[in-house]
């Protein structure tokens, strides 16, 4: 009862918020399938989600050990990726990034 109204609370806030957590790491519970080009990403009893190959190399750096802006800024430099703010506050609203 009380403590999955806390949960819903809590998810709700998370997806009415435009606030990212400085340090983000990749839910470790996703369901990764790779297909050619494309990898496909389910989040534990929530959503399937399609990333390029590209962009998933560059999202599973998020490994919780390095602040935010300087993994954005390593991607930026090593693969010429630009993870917007957009981006990632889309993928930490679905679980694919957690903090």
């Amino acid at each position: 009862g009380r403590a999955a109204l806390r949960e819903v609370r809590a998810h709700r806030q998370k997806m009415l918020s435009d606030s990212i957590p400085r340090r983000l790491r990749t839910n470790p519970g996703l369901f990764v399938l790779r297909r050619h080009d494309e990898v496909l990403l389910q989040v534990p009893r929530h959503l399937v989600f399609g990333l390029s190959r590209t962009v998933w190399e560059a999202v599973r750096r998020f490994d919780g050990s390095r602040d935010r802006e300087s993994i954005v800024e390593d991607v930026r430099r090593s693969r010429g990726l630009e993870l917007t703010r957009g981006f990632l506050l889309t993928l930490y609203r679905a679980g694919i990034l957690e903090e």
